[in-house]
């Protein structure tokens, strides 16, 4: 006969489930702390901690909320957001890509001079193809 093994996984992955639980933990304690198999110290140091962490948690949520609407509208302005490219008219991404342009026409022959423009440049060299046969 195989031996019976036993596993309660902890949510601590995901906070407002592990906070669901740490509640019903305390909530099945305050039924009846007379008959309850907790240590109540344990359980009153579990009900302080829940109670700073929580407005914590809630706090973070709405800075969450607030970074990710601020990260929506500088990737808008900077032209990198979902649905932009580089056509996307009134953006960093647009104007950059233009000025790109404008420079390796003016510096056709020496492109090392757009590194002075803080653009990475890459020379290299590629192989003609040979003819078939």
């Amino acid at each position: 006969m195989a031996n019976r093994t036993v596993r309660v996984n902890l949510p601590i992955s995901d906070a407002d489930k592990f906070i669901m639980l740490i509640g019903a933990i305390i909530a099945k304690h305050e039924q009846d702390p007379a008959t309850s198999k907790l240590d109540p110290t344990e359980v009153a140091e579990l009900k302080t901690l829940l109670s700073v962490a929580k407005p914590y948690r809630e706090e973070a949520a709405k800075l969450r909320k607030e970074a990710q609407a601020a990260q929506e509208q500088y990737t808008l302005a900077l032209g990198i957001g979902k649905g932009q490219t580089s056509k996307t008219k009134g953006t960093c991404y647009n104007l950059v890509t233009r000025i790109r342009k404008r420079l390796l026409l003016e510096f056709e022959g020496n492109e090392e001079q757009l590194g002075t423009y803080g653009l990475q440049v890459v020379i290299g060299a590629s192989k003609t193809r040979a003819s078939k046969k």
